[in-house]
């Protein structure tokens, strides 16, 4: 299926989305409500109201943002619960649904950050938000949903500036990435190129949608397991625990993303422009402090020290594992039971969301929305979810990373022990108890927005 610009996405701008929820927020708790039908009419029967409206020219503008504006919390938060019963079902062995979770997680994730850059995807009649609020259909018309979300999303990437808006979104030691890049000299322009290249590379790819579409529907409506010997010389429990336990850490309260979104986005910037293949070959005194001090940063502190011993690879010399696998996905043609592996889908997930969840860290700042303002929903989540008791939520909600990192802790000494038999039933055995905490990553959606 080839790639098809969406050829005014020029016109889409987060400033719409940012005044809407600036605009909003103090609405949400008297109501327990992001919106409801009797104030807004695209609640329900959404997609046919929205084709109906464009085609007779009698779309509710106003309305349609609104929409639009809070969607971006929804979409992201169902793309984490799809990315947890992904997890769950790796953990179960059920590779088919695994991938089916995963797929609908990224492209939920995808349709959750174009919704936060004024762009609104419904499956043909999808939407394009300018900086004034006014309201034009995508070009061109008719896209559905797989296919307009990538072309989108690529086609924003792709315009000049908007992929550096991502590294002004992230920080490491509280400095933006565009600041750390800036600060060893390269431009802004080189910041937004190395932005828009993860991304891409991590996101839906359109050469091979046709063949995503096909396992998704095998995955989805074909009987498997047919071959058992292939199934179960593939299921390894020893790979699919350690994976889990990267997949968790790399979205813990820690920072270990971003900080390693600027190491690789460094070492990808030295090694073209220099042949270095890491920073491990630049001079600490004169190529290295120097950045640090051009931050505003004491070089020589503990913390700087840190992050040099973690920038030079140190420390934590190997990338978390979703980074790799998200790099690593094959797709075989056709569809073959013995070649579906789901930890390539599932880091791909895992990242975009990783990504979009800091973005709307951002709109959340910028719409000057705060965390009491959003409690009516962060509440219900945690709740809903077993994670508190009504009215007893965590003052901080990066405390909810203690019981995973407790269980993780487990399930790594479980690995390490040489006594350790690696069967499905050994493993739910010894973790029956505490599979709630480590299945469920709508947690660390919570805690990634910094709530």
């Amino acid at each position: 299926m080839a790639f098809t610009n969406i050829t005014n996405i020029n016109l889409a701008s987060s400033n719409s989305i940012i005044a809407t929820l600036a605009g909003l927020r103090s609405t949400y708790n008297p109501k327990n409500a992001w919106q409801n039908n009797g104030e807004n009419r695209y609640i329900v029967d959404t997609i046919t109201k929205v084709k109906a409206g464009l085609t007779a020219g009698t779309l509710n503008n106003a309305e349609v943002i609104k929409y639009v504006s809070t969607s971006v919390f929804i979409h992201c938060f169902n793309g984490w619960a799809y990315l947890s019963s992904a997890v769950n079902s790796l953990l179960e062995g059920d590779y088919g649904n695994a991938i089916h979770n995963a797929y609908y997680a990224e492209l939920r994730g995808i349709m959750s950050f174009m919704a936060g850059q004024g762009v609104g995807t419904f499956n043909g009649a999808n939407i394009i938000i300018d900086s004034t609020g006014n309201v034009h259909s995508a070009l061109p018309v008719d896209k559905p949903t797989h296919v307009f979300a990538k072309s989108a999303f690529d086609t924003w990437l792709n315009a000049p500036g908007n992929a550096n808006l991502i590294f002004n979104g992230f920080t490491a030691q509280n400095k933006s990435l565009s600041d750390w890049l800036t600060a060893t000299g390269f431009s802004s322009e080189v910041a937004g190129y190395q932005a828009s290249a993860w991304l891409q590379n991590w996101s839906m790819d359109l050469n091979v949608i046709d063949t995503e579409q096909k396992l998704r529907n095998f995955v989805s409506y074909n009987p498997q397991m047919f071959d058992l010997t292939h199934v179960f010389l593939a299921d390894d429990v020893k790979a699919r625990a350690k994976f889990v336990i990267d997949l968790w850490n790399l979205c813990s309260p820690s920072g270990i993303f971003a900080d390693t979104i600027l190491r690789n986005s460094l070492e990808k910037m030295y090694n073209d422009l220099f042949s270095y293949t890491g920073m491990n070959q630049l001079d600490v005194e004169k190529d290295i402090k120097p950045i640090f001090t051009a931050l505003g940063k004491n070089p020589n502190d503990i913390q700087s020290q840190n992050m040099i011993d973690f920038l030079r690879r140190v420390t934590v010399p190997s990338d978390n594992l979703v980074f790799n696998h998200a790099s690593n996905i094959n797709y075989s043609v056709p569809v073959l039971e013995s070649q579906i592996d789901p930890m390539g889908i599932i880091s791909r997930a895992c990242l975009i969301l990783l990504v979009n969840t800091k973005m709307i860290e951002n709109l959340i700042r910028l719409s000057g929305t705060t965390k009491a303002d959003l409690k009516f929903w962060f509440d219900s989540i945690g709740v809903k979810l077993g994670y508190w008791n009504l009215a007893a939520e965590p003052y901080l909600l990066s405390d909810l990373w203690s019981d995973v990192q407790f269980e993780l802790s487990d399930i790594q000494t479980w690995i390490d022990n040489p006594a350790t038999v690696f069967t499905p039933f050994n493993f739910k055995t010894n973790f029956r108890d505490s599979m709630p905490h480590h299945k469920s990553l709508s947690k660390a959606y919570l805690w990634n927005l910094g709530l």
